[in-house]
């Protein structure tokens, strides 16, 4: 078994995206915006409802092209005794991602996370210019 040692920072390896503001309470459903994973093999969605229910959901819709975006089998519920909700899926089968948050009961959401990580690349040609000189 080989492990492979992370030099630099740990931020180096994985990239933070708010992908949606806290909503006031309700029970309509949230929608973040779309969040562009080039590069990225894995996605971990973080968010919270204000008041934990069976019937508070978050799920992940994917698409292959920007704006088309279809609703996945990756979801997660968050319980009658949980708030805060951690989707993590690997191998992503789409480049375009959004999560939907789903309010059964009148709650908030707080805002939505995504934290991209297992690049492709450790240096990802997406995450800086190189400008020749």
């Amino acid at each position: 078994m080989s492990a492979e040692v992370l030099s630099g920072y740990l931020s180096d390896n994985f990239k933070i995206v708010k992908i949606a503001d806290h909503s006031a309470a309700g029970t309509s459903t949230i929608t973040s915006d779309e969040l562009d994973t080039v590069g990225y093999d894995s996605v971990c969605f973080l968010t919270s409802f204000g008041t934990a229910a069976a019937n508070n959901l978050v799920t992940m819709h994917q698409g292959a092209v920007s704006g088309s975006v279809a609703a996945s089998v990756a979801l997660l519920a968050s319980g009658t005794s949980d708030e805060d909700v951690v989707l993590d899926v690997q191998h992503l089968l789409y480049r375009y991602l959004k999560l939907v948050g789903t309010r059964g009961t009148s709650s908030t959401l707080e805002s939505m996370w995504a934290i991209l990580y297992n690049a492709r690349s450790k240096y990802n040609e997406w995450a800086f210019v190189y400008v020749a000189q």
